[in-house]
């Protein structure tokens, strides 16, 4: 106004014309740049999704979608319109998914089961702009590990009602055997597996009845799938792989039984087998009436252990400790 004052300075009717015209002109020549930005103000987005990844819904087929990546919108009921693309239609192949995407074209307004792969509010030129991306494909893969979650629970459960030490009837179920390492195609025996409330168990070759292996591998033989072993359970817990292990002994119930003829503090006549080392301890092997016991050498009460392995089957003295080491009945030749 200024500038305008200066040049125009007659104040009759043309004056006022110009000086009208001129501020028209001045308004109009204002550019939007050369005024201030204001800078945004940015507030909390209520999100309108209320779905969440990796749930399963059921959607209704709006139409089709063939901008940027072909596919099909779908309603999701209280929320924004989602995308299903079409390789994620359910299908061997593209061949198949191909047809699916036919059929659901041609059937606006029908119902499909669907799981949430990724549902945010994404910055789309600085909006805050709601996104939903289904899949047909990932329901299968979601109701496939929850049944195996279900089962493992289940087998964790089943596993944690069995009590190492109980003695217990199972019925055999089948041999257990590997290739023989004879390269002849034959097969090698190692025990049996046994039934145990639906889960799996084995009773090895070691863990059968019988005072030496020669006893225990007749005794295995004669071992028949459908009869019932008199057994303990010995082990029982979910490897590292989530698979049941059970092993059980019928070894341990016919030592437990002939332990009942032999209480602890009991004085016995007991054949020496073999000097070895047992659960970290040296001391001898030795056989009691059929049951095979363990003498440790701190336990031997004499200078040299050796000295009572001179003679082939040397018989000593001992006395019945209590307890097992790794299976073997513990005694002793300590007096008090």
């Amino acid at each position: 106004m200024n500038t305008i004052s200066t040049i125009i300075t007659p104040i009759d009717g043309n004056a006022m014309i110009n000086t009208v015209f001129a501020e028209a002109t001045a308004a109009c020549d204002s550019s939007p740049a050369a005024s201030p930005v204001a800078s945004p103000v940015t507030s909390p987005v209520t999100s309108p999704i209320s779905v969440t990844v990796n749930q399963i819904v059921t959607g209704k087929v709006s139409r089709r979608k063939d901008r940027n990546a072909k596919g099909l919108l779908i309603e999701i009921a209280g929320n924004p319109m989602a995308y299903l693309p079409v390789i994620a239609l359910a299908g061997r192949n593209r061949s198949e998914r191909d047809a699916r995407f036919a059929s659901l074209v041609n059937a606006v307004g029908s119902e499909i089961e669907v799981a949430i792969v990724s549902a945010a509010m994404e910055d789309v030129n600085g909006a805050a702009v709601p996104r939903i991306k289904l899949s047909e494909t990932k329901v299968f893969a979601l109701r496939d590990e929850a049944r195996r979650i279900e089962r493992q629970n289940a087998l964790v459960d089943a596993v944690s009602a069995i009590t190492v030490g109980d003695i217990v009837n199972l019925i055999v179920t089948a041999p257990a055997t590997i290739k023989s390492d004879k390269n002849d195609g034959s097969l090698h025996c190692f025990g049996v597996f046994v039934d145990i409330a639906g889960i799996k168990g084995l009773l090895h070759s070691s863990q059968v009845a019988g005072d030496n292996p020669r006893a225990q591998r007749n005794r295995l033989e004669n071992i028949s799938v459908g009869s019932t072993v008199e057994v303990e359970i010995i082990e029982a817990y979910i490897d590292d792989s989530g698979r049941a292990v059970v092993r059980v002994s019928e070894q341990a119930v016919a030592v437990k039984k002939a332990m009942d003829r032999l209480p602890v503090g009991s004085k016995v006549s007991a054949t020496v087998i073999a000097s070895d080392v047992v659960g970290n301890e040296h001391g001898l092997v030795v056989d009691i009436g059929g049951i095979k016991g363990f003498l440790p050498e701190a336990d031997a009460n004499v200078t040299n252990i050796e000295s009572l392995t001179k003679t082939r089957g040397q018989t000593v003295k001992v006395t019945i400790a209590g307890g097992f080491v790794d299976g073997l009945v513990k005694v002793t030749r300590k007096t008090k």
